[in-house]
């Protein structure tokens, strides 16, 4: 969903009413698409009993995604109630997100950002608001089809 169709610039007046009225619209679909982040990184408590959760999730015939190069390798999988005891039980880590984008760092955030933005892809560069956000990007994950020109436009970069 691109609520945000204009990057760079605030919007005001006729339009950031629009935008607030698309947003009370879509807000009840979103937060029906809750997600749990399981990550592999150093934040994680128990790997194995994580790949466990994310493997019997898998096999009760939820939909899960693996974020290869993101966080040691994390799982995105469904919020449910079932995952949630078992995570907490099991000492694994997760996190609770409803989000359509992903933060990440990247060697010149500057160069990233441009290329992105010049494809047309949904950024917003946050290099510069916290020490903590330094070189980062926020990306919108959207449809597949975007997704692929969003990584088209990466691959070649730094």
């Amino acid at each position: 969903m691109r609520i945000v169709s204009i990057v760079g610039r605030h919007a005001e007046g006729p339009v950031a009413r629009l935008l607030l009225a698309l947003l009370l619209v879509f807000a009840p679909r979103l937060a029906l698409a809750q997600h749990l982040l399981v990550p592999m990184d150093d934040d994680q408590q128990n790997h194995l009993k994580a790949y466990g959760l994310t493997y019997n999730a898998l096999k009760a015939g939820m939909k899960g995604e693996w974020f290869l190069n993101y966080r040691g390798g994390a799982f995105l999988l469904p919020d449910s109630p079932e995952l949630r005891r078992r995570a907490t039980l099991d000492g694994v880590t997760v996190f609770p997100t409803a989000t359509n984008f992903v933060v990440a760092r990247f060697p010149d955030a500057r160069t990233t950002f441009d290329a992105l933005r010049d494809a047309r892809i949904l950024v917003k560069n946050l290099h510069g608001w916290h020490p903590l956000l330094a070189n980062c990007l926020r990306i919108t994950v959207g449809t597949p089809a975007e997704n692929d020109a969003m990584l088209r436009v990466l691959k070649p970069l730094p």
